[in-house]
């Protein structure tokens, strides 16, 4: 009688060993970076394009408001809150029980969202169109294009939340160049509806008719997101698997995980909201640029802001997340499979790791930002209908904002680490006290710094939730010791301070009081400046992971 040989296990469904994280942290980032450098780019130009067209007014402010609503549901079931909760299951998944049961539960995420978020849109759009229209109530223009916009961004809020689990998908099989690119494909659109707006307007159409070119860009650009996530995934090896009963506990644990994380995670794109619908309503009607504030309530008391402050806000939030994008979420997006995948062991190194990247690069970029605000906003902005100021306005409101972006990158790594150890109530409450803590300082700081004062606001909120999870971290590492931070704070402060005199030296030299070169140059000096005076600097002060950034990541992404 013979033994049958054991019939080998199939690759796809043999689970992973567990391979250690040490030395691959990184693995990814300089693809991510790049790709991500390269969206900021066409994201500066579009705004460029955005701003000479519309100006600073009522249009304009009615679109980047009308923006924020598809954004945020990005935000809350797309890159955040979802994606924090499907994930570590995807990773968890594919290490324990193997590839064909984490394609599984993928395929049966992207499907409920799909039908879900789908039909939410279509319940949204029933309600928007006739409130658009003049069919429902009796609304003046600014309300009716807010609303019509609102509807034509509408369908981007399925297509970025589906692409964005299928980004999910792509991650844990550590594959990031796709999902990576998917925002540089939106802003293509996007500068592609300008256009088409600028050559209607020059055909005499007005700029209330002609926005509408750029909302319905961006929603198709929306949809080639998610063809371009969904081809790369196939070719990534993905195959559709459905196994309604196999896959619900992982789902059942995932619905419970995303309710708490829907606030904590994106905490940071809520406060953007909600300085956005400040800086709307607290603006003076374009008609009546007098006209008292709560005249039964506050007699004599104006509007804080003029007319076009939701714009200057939305373009200074837009100078801010240029370095919060490329150094924050580049480091959470790659960052975040190996806590999924890390032991509690490793789970300190690689939060360690991130959190220092995001100081090394994170404060001396804050400072960076605040001492160039003007110039930024002056040579990139202050063309066409975009008026110096309203430059003014959007540099000071960069500038608050820039204060806290070394934050801004720490928060992304920090409410991470919280997700993938299971921990979804502490980033919530910390949350919660941030949201309250913005709302009071932007009533507070709005009359007597204006736009700046929402900038302010938004800043302290931030630097106040970092810091809490940072004291907050042992609840998710319990050896975790903030002092452990200490020796990269003191090398960022040094660092910062190079950079600063370097750009300080720059301006002097190239601004009005030496060579006498245009806001372009000047920029352009203060920015070579410090950039070339950082990376000695950096090398000199050991900030390795700062290097690491730029030297890893040569396996396939």
């Amino acid at each position: 009688m013979t033994t049958a040989e054991p019939v080998p296990a199939d690759e796809s469904t043999r689970a992973r060993p567990r391979r250690p994280l040490t030395g691959r942290a990184f693995q990814g980032a300089p693809v991510v970076a790049a790709l991500t450098l390269l969206s900021r780019l066409l994201g500066l130009a579009r705004d460029m394009a955005t701003a000479a067209v519309f100006g600073a007014g009522p249009v304009l402010d009615a679109f980047t408001v009308a923006f924020r609503l598809p954004n945020l549901a990005r935000r809350l079931l797309g890159e955040g809150a979802l994606s924090a909760a499907v994930l570590p299951a995807l990773v968890k998944t594919r290490e324990d029980r193997g590839e064909v049961e984490s394609d599984a539960l993928a395929a049966a995420v992207i499907g409920r969202l799909t039908v879900g978020v789908g039909l939410a849109t279509l319940l949204a759009e029933v309600v928007l169109i006739p409130l658009a229209l003049g069919w429902v109530g009796d609304l003046d223009e600014e309300w009716r294009l807010l609303w019509g916009l609102t509807a034509a961004c509408g369908p981007l809020a399925t297509f970025t939340c589906v692409g964005a689990q299928y980004a999910a998908a792509l991650h844990a099989r550590r594959r990031f160049a796709a999902a990576a690119l998917c925002p540089v494909l939106l802003n293509l659109f996007w500068i592609a509806g300008t256009v088409g707006a600028a050559l209607w307007i020059a055909a005499g159409a007005g700029t209330e008719r002609a926005i509408y070119s750029v909302a319905a860009a961006v929603s198709v650009g929306g949809a080639a997101q998610v063809v371009l996530m969904a081809v790369a995934l196939r070719r990534a090896g993905f195959v559709w698997r459905w196994d309604p009963v196999g896959t619900r506990p992982a789902l059942r644990a995932i619905r419970a995980a995303v309710a708490p994380a829907l606030f904590g995670l994106s905490i940071a794109q809520m406060n953007s909201l909600i300085d956005g619908f400040a800086a709307w309503g607290f603006a003076a009607p374009a008609d009546d640029p007098t006209a008292e504030f709560l005249p039964g309530l506050l007699p004599g008391v104006g509007y804080p802001l003029r007319p076009g402050a939701a714009s200057e806000l939305y373009f200074g939030q837009r100078l801010y997340q240029f370095p919060v994008g490329l150094l924050g979420v580049t480091v959470g997006t790659v960052l975040f499979p190996r806590f999924a995948a890390a032991s509690r062991g490793e789970l300190r190194g690689v939060t360690l790791a991130g959190l220092r990247s995001a100081l090394y690069l994170g404060v001396p970029a804050s400072v960076g930002l605040v001492l160039t605000a003007d110039l930024l906003a002056d040579a990139l902005l202050r063309h066409g209908e975009f008026d110096r100021q309203a430059a003014a306005e959007t540099a000071a409101a960069a500038a608050w904002l820039g204060a806290g972006a070394w934050a801004g990158c720490g928060l992304s790594i920090a409410s991470r680490v919280f997700y993938a150890s299971d921990d979804h109530r502490t980033p919530v409450w910390v949350g919660v006290w941030a949201v309250g803590a913005n709302l009071v300082l932007n009533v507070a700081l709005v009359w007597p710094l204006g736009v700046s004062g929402l900038a302010a606001a938004c800043t302290a909120a931030t630097c106040g939730q970092f810091l809490a999870l940072l004291w907050l971290l042992r609840r998710a590492i319990p050896e975790w010791r903030m002092a452990a931070l200490w020796p990269a704070t003191w090398r960022s402060a040094a660092g910062a301070a190079v950079v600063a005199a370097a750009c300080l030296a720059a301006r002097a030299l190239s601004g009005p009081a030496g060579l006498g070169w245009p806001a372009e140059g000047e920029l352009l000096a203060a920015v070579v400046a410090g950039s070339l005076a950082f990376l000695p600097a950096a090398r000199l002060l050991g900030m390795r992971e700062a290097w690491e950034l730029v030297g890893l990541g040569r396996r396939r992404v």
